[in-house]
């Protein structure tokens, strides 16, 4: 493998000036930056990471601890992040394992900084509190209420109330919910209900868990007896387009006969059988906020800062104005 020591050979400038191409430096003219970066693609160039750590005390290392990849939306996030960071010369590890197992991992890892996926306040405190021993820049992301470490914040009791409210503008007075296990987003529906006068009918909050298969299971279990709502409200994209799958195998027609919403601003939302309304933070976004906050606290100390991304609602064809 070629040494930087080679490479400033081939490029005709001195081994100090490829290291701080190398490392995006602004230092360097961006006519030599893309010299010697074009050579050390060209051969192979891979940097030495523990040798980089013990020159600059720094890995070039991000950490993530995700919870779940199972939804879309953790993998999608994970890839913009990914790719944001490489172009700003860290490289990102993902753990999925328990917090305090991953912060241990992280440490011996020296990572530059560490982001977790904080929608369970609780893990989030305990891990503030392990790092806080070890110096390593934490950025909590997801976070539904204040925590006492930098955080990226998403309300998605506005989100869901966001969705009500479209719902209530279309004409529906009966409005269901099936929930994914997140309190606040249920808080959101009930505060929605009360504010624009709307009944909670006994059975129109289904326990929809966090999978396809729950939202599917969900609507299939779901007794007309009492009649259906008018329109439902997916706690998540998958419990969303899990209900779409039975409301359809039911002979439901979505939204001739009932309107659906999904939580989750993803790709697949518009490209289900019925192209779903949904609501939720824009990822890219996410992503590019997330990598802001982090870098400037990789750079810089400072007190805790707390920023908040509001979901945004797209509509699309799954919900219309309720039968007559």
């Amino acid at each position: 493998m070629i040494t930087i020591k080679e490479i400033a050979k081939l490029a005709g400038c001195s081994f100090s000036t490829v290291s701080k191409a190398l490392n995006d430096s602004p230092l360097v003219k961006e006519e030599t930056k893309r010299k010697v970066l074009r050579i050390a693609e060209q051969y192979g160039y891979r940097r030495n990471l523990l040798a980089r750590q013990l020159v600059s005390g720094k890995s070039g290392m991000i950490g993530l601890i995700w919870q779940d990849v199972d939804n879309p939306l953790y993998a999608q996030l994970a890839m913009r992040l990914f790719q944001m960071f490489q172009r700003h010369g860290y490289e990102t590890v993902m753990m999925m394992s328990p917090p305090e197992q991953a912060a241990d991992w992280f440490r011996q890892m020296r990572v530059d900084g560490l982001i977790f996926w904080g929608d369970v306040e609780a893990h989030a405190l305990q891990l503030s509190k392990r790092l806080a021993l070890l110096d390593t820049p934490l950025l909590v992301v997801g976070s539904n209420t204040h925590l006492p470490v930098h955080a990226l914040q998403i309300d998605r009791k506005a989100g869901i109330y966001a969705a009500v409210e479209h719902l209530h503008a279309l004409g529906h007075r009966r409005i269901g919910y099936i929930g994914d296990g997140k309190p606040v987003k249920e808080r959101g529906y009930r505060e929605a209900l009360l504010d624009f006068g709307l009944r909670l009918h006994p059975g129109d909050v289904l326990e929809g868990g966090m999978s396809w298969e729950e939202g599917y299971e969900a609507i299939r279990r779901l007794d007309a007896a009492d009649g259906l709502a008018t329109a439902y409200i997916g706690g998540n994209n998958l419990v969303t387009r899990g209900a779409l799958r039975a409301f359809a195998e039911r002979g439901i027609a979505v939204p001739a006969e009932v309107s659906l919403i999904g939580y989750d601003e993803l790709p697949e939302m518009a490209y289900a059988e019925v192209p779903l309304t949904s609501v939720g933070p824009p990822l890219e976004e996410v992503a590019e906020r997330t990598v802001e906050m982090m870098l400037t606290m990789v750079r810089q100390d400072g007190e805790p800062q707390s920023r908040t991304i509001k979901p945004v609602l797209h509509i699309r064809s799954s919900t219309a104005r309720p039968p007559s």
